[in-house]
């Protein structure tokens, strides 16, 4: 759908107004990437796909979801 339309109907539909308001996204520069974040910071350390999901479906597990962390 082109920007016009959305910007013509904006005043009417509010989800189109909520994208005309964050449509600068779309024409800027988006950041690089974690290869520059990497040469601020170092390393960016990486946990292992299988320990995570581990770590997370355990999480529940332990802990329910009315108990607040301890």
């Amino acid at each position: 759908m082109p920007w016009w339309v959305l910007r013509a109907g904006s005043p009417f539909v509010a989800m189109w107004r909520k994208i005309v308001s964050i449509s600068y996204l779309a024409f800027r520069g988006q950041p690089a990437g974690l290869d520059a974040a990497g040469v601020v910071i170092g390393e960016i350390p990486h946990t292992p796909l299988d320990q995570a999901v581990k770590e997370a479906a355990g999480y529940r597990h332990r802990r329910g979801p009315w108990r607040l962390a301890a």
